[in-house]
This record gives C-alpha cells, structure tokens and sequence, in this order.
C-alpha cells in the first residue's frame, strides 16, 4: 500500500464526486443526495487541503 500513501484521501474524493455527477446525470440519485454528496465531498477537499498546508509548516 505503499503506492497510496498520501493518496486515499483524495481517491476518495474524486470517486465520490464521479458517483454523485454520474448518478445525478442518470438519474440514479435524487437530487439532493447528489447535492448532499458533491458538498460533502467538495468539505473533504477543503479539510484535507488545510491539514496539508499546516503539516509542511
């Protein structure tokens, strides 16, 4: 796992916000759930980026 190290966040992010685009394209998901789920995901890349920034100082 060490080709991850650093990475699993961010894979995690961008799955998330795949599936919510995608579902909201297809109609898979309803709505809001897409919305709830880009939001959030959108929230993790914000904490992620300053846990990031405040490590390398």
């Amino acid at each position: 796992m060490e080709f991850l190290k650093g990475k699993k966040t961010k894979v995690v992010i961008v799955l998330t916000l795949v599936y919510a685009v995608i579902g909201l394209i297809l109609g898979e998901l309803e709505p809001n759930v897409a919305y709830a789920m880009i939001l959030g995901a959108l929230g993790g890349f914000g904490i992620y980026d300053k846990i990031e920034r405040n490590s390398e100082e």
